[in-house]
């Protein structure tokens, strides 16, 4: 297994002893912990990949920067509250997130999109009955007559309402789809790295799921990992390992392993796509190198 080893998972009981006796990347004698953000259950699925990416470019770094252990947080939190422990340093270290208002200045990103931007091809949730409707739908100002749902902590809350759409908003994950089978909202963007899961695992709860099939919205929307402002040498260790894996084509051969299939079902190629701006990003979102998009 090689460096693969050398990270070992744990629970929050072992995060507190270590953490009542070590400091920060490199401290002799002790293992340093990284605490990760702990997805809602019904979401896990969707942050594999980047625990996979995390722990690959640490993995790659541990001759030059020591060994590590990863384990979650005790608890999901909101956005919000991520942000707020991620500034203090103590009990979250390190998140994969879209840029938000202030993450950027107030925490440490590492701008390279994780999910090559994938994430930004929207497809929508509606109920069956409506696609005779959608299938009309030739232009922006024909879909923003379809009012549309999203988190309200959600950076694409900010997006939609930018482009001018009526956006219902909801407060967390699961109640965006409890409200969605009421009818609260006619149609739900989701990112192509979710909507599929989604659909196969939630559909017997909410049988009236349906993928819209002729249109998608495009957003600049990269995930980056956002690392805490006490832990500077965590954030230079991921990078190094990121783009060691960028250079020997390992970052593109593990996004294709989680993405390829989604891409394909996704038959972008087929639909419609509209594109919004993103006001969410800041100047130093990397657009213009192709080689990190998708």
């Amino acid at each position: 297994m090689g460096h693969l080893s050398r990270i070992r998972s744990g629970t929050i009981f072992g995060l507190y002893l270590l953490a009542s006796i070590g400091g920060g990347i490199g401290v002799s004698g002790a293992q340093e912990t990284i605490i990760t953000y702990r997805p809602p259950p019904e979401a896990a699925e969707n942050h594999v990949y980047p625990q996979r990416l995390l722990a690959e470019a640490l993995n790659r770094t541990a001759d030059r920067y020591g060994d590590v252990r990863i384990t979650q947080a005790f608890a999901t939190v909101s956005r919000d509250r991520s942000k707020v422990l991620l500034e203090e340093g103590r009990y979250l270290h390190v998140m994969a997130e879209v840029p938000r208002p202030n993450w950027e200045t107030d925490l440490i990103p590492i701008y390279i999109p994780l999910r090559k931007g994938l994430q930004g091809y929207r497809l929508f949730f509606i109920n069956r009955e409506l696609q005779p409707l959608m299938d009309k739908v030739e232009t922006l100002d024909d879909l923003r007559r379809f009012s549309t749902g999203s988190g309200a902590q959600w950076s694409t809350t900010l997006i939609l309402e930018n482009a001018g759409f009526d956006v219902v908003t909801g407060h967390d994950y699961e109640t965006m789809f409890d409200m969605f089978s009421l009818r609260r909202f006619q149609t739900f963007s989701r990112g192509i790295n979710e909507i599929f899961f989604e659909l196969d695992t939630m559909s017997d709860k909410y049988p009236d799921m349906y993928i819209e099939t002729g249109l998608a919205l495009h957003v600049p929307l990269p995930v980056y990992f956002f690392v805490t402002p006490t832990q500077p040498k965590l954030a230079e260790r991921i990078e190094l390992g990121l783009r060691e894996m960028i250079a020997d084509g390992s970052f593109d051969k593990l996004f294709m392993e989680y993405h390829g299939d989604l891409i394909r079902r996704a038959n972008l190629a087929n639909r419609k796509i509209f594109r919004l701006e993103n006001p969410n990003l800041s100047n130093r979102v990397p657009l213009e190198n192709p080689d990190l998009w998708y």
